[in-house]
């Protein structure tokens, strides 16, 4: 049997959908390599136009923004110049973003769909959380070490299998997030539905992180709300960002400061917060220049501080933002996640609504988009979950316009 372009594209699709919680090295390359091929070959082959990535519309406007995005980056290092700890996987976000746009943008239809994707990150959550899980059995049986937050750092499949709650946490949520759409569109039979999650429940609790229970409750709330009262979706969505913020706010005072080292058991994401608004407050407009966020950080720490020693990013998104690219890099960065929410919100994407409060969240308190896991999974999907299938839209919408209807 003959397997064309199409038919790789797919099985490649799906092979990197598997690797998505595993080490970093088994699936970017592919996956960038692929998007490329995609855009190169689809481009000349069905003699799309860039001119409908710049019309009029939602998508559209996210599109420029993360090419803003990334521009002020480039022009931030350029006016900083790199540092002797520059790092340059802070501008993969941004590269990547814009590559997957174009790819899913220029791709046949069906080449990817989110059903199959659910599928096969369930199967790889489910080989990873099983494993983490009957280690977890062996840890407590053999050593009396607590059976919860588990690391796989003594065996072999560590190597393979990434450790960062936060990180698997938030996959857990994405992928939870989807079986439960497809439920109640009634995609997928009940019995499926309550074995998937409580696989999926079972593998939080092992790996137990805080924020990403608090994700995961947020994402019923406003899944149900959605299916069954969709006029208080919105409204709670938005509150559910306005409070983050407040909420973060207060984890800057001093009191927040205490409550978080109380939650934590340690101060390092304290200490990390009250370095990064120091170094903020000293160059608030243009930063120090993307990729010499780690440089700056270690120049303020105490050199006998955890996070100096293990040379810790900010842990926390927005500051790394901030301290990247200044205040305009951090604008522009924000316009991105909120011309996503309004997309989501006019097109009705649900799945990009809760797609956006788990990433939004989790931004508070991890680096995300610097850890490579975090930026393969952010950009790939986020990409796809606005720009898959509308070129067709966009199409339609320019030749309604032209016509003056």
């Amino acid at each position: 049997m003959k397997i064309n372009t199409y038919d790789w594209g797919k099985i490649l699709l799906i092979i990197f959908t598997v690797t998505i919680p595993l080490k970093e090295d088994l699936n970017s390359k592919v996956l960038i390599l692929l998007a490329l091929a995609f855009v190169v070959v689809f481009l000349k082959k069905r003699q799309q136009k860039f001119s409908l990535l710049f019309s009029k519309t939602s998508s559209s406007y996210i599109f420029i923004s993360s090419l803003a995005f990334l521009t002020i980056g480039v022009l931030s290092l350029i006016i900083s110049g790199p540092t002797e700890l520059f790092k340059g996987n802070r501008f993969s976000f941004p590269v990547l973003f814009a590559l997957f746009s174009l790819f899913f943008y220029v791709k046949p239809q069906k080449l990817f769909t989110i059903k199959a994707a659910t599928y096969s990150l369930f199967i790889a959550l489910s080989i990873s959380g099983l494993v983490r899980f009957f280690y977890g059995i062996y840890q407590y049986f053999t050593t009396s070490t607590s059976f919860f937050l588990t690391r796989l750092s003594p065996i072999p499949l560590e190597r393979y299998i990434s450790s960062n709650p936060i990180i698997y946490g938030t996959l857990l949520n994405f992928c939870y997030s989807s079986i439960l759409i497809l439920f109640l569109k009634k995609e997928i039979k009940k019995e499926y539905f309550f074995i998937a999650s409580l696989l999926l429940l079972t593998f939080h609790v092992n790996y137990f992180s805080l924020s990403s229970a608090i994700i995961f409750v947020l994402i019923n709330i406003i899944c149900l709300l959605f299916f069954y009262f969709k006029t208080l979706y919105k409204p709670l969505t938005i509150c559910v960002f306005l409070f983050s913020v407040l909420s973060f706010t207060f984890l800057l005072t001093s009191k927040g400061g205490e409550v978080l080292a109380s939650i934590e058991g340690e101060a390092s994401r304290v200490r990390n917060y009250s370095t990064s608004l120091e170094i903020v407050k000293d160059s608030p407009l243009l930063g120090y220049g993307v990729g010499n966020e780690l440089h700056i950080l270690q120049s303020y720490r105490d050199s006998n501080s955890w996070e100096y020693i293990n040379k810790y990013h900010a842990h926390n998104q927005y500051f790394e933002t901030l301290l990247g690219g200044g205040i305009f890099y951090f604008m522009s960065f924000l316009s991105i996640i909120i011309l996503s929410l309004i997309h989501a919100f006019n097109e009705k994407k649900i799945l990009l609504v809760l797609f956006l409060i788990n990433l939004g969240l989790t931004m508070y308190i991890e680096s995300l988009l610097v850890i490579h896991k975090g930026f393969i999974f952010a950009s790939f999907i986020w990409a796809y979950l606005i720009f898959n299938n509308v070129n067709e839209k966009d199409h339609r919408a320019c030749s309604k316009e032209r016509a003056g209807i």
